[in-house]
């Protein structure tokens, strides 16, 4: 039996974000693809997966530019008086 049927079974061949059930991927939940322990793995749907990792690729560049350019990043706040 194959390591991903085993795991897609565990998740009852469900997304674990959103619970759909096609179009199901094995995701490696600290980026290391050599990393292949059971608790390392999270079932999910090509949408979630595509969500997941592009919220990944914005934490890269956000650390990036503060690590570059930390005077770049700047934050506006209004304070409204109650």
């Amino acid at each position: 039996m194959s390591k991903n049927l085993n795991i897609y079974r565990q998740c009852h061949h469900k997304c674990e974000e959103c619970g759909q059930n096609h179009d199901l991927l094995v995701h490696h939940i600290d980026q290391d693809r050599s990393n292949n322990e059971f608790s390392n793995f999270k079932v999910l749907c090509t949408s979630c997966h595509a969500i997941v990792h592009k919220r990944i690729c914005n934490i890269h560049k956000m650390k990036q530019l503060y690590i570059n350019a930390p005077e770049q990043l700047t934050f506006n706040f209004e304070l409204n008086a109650v």
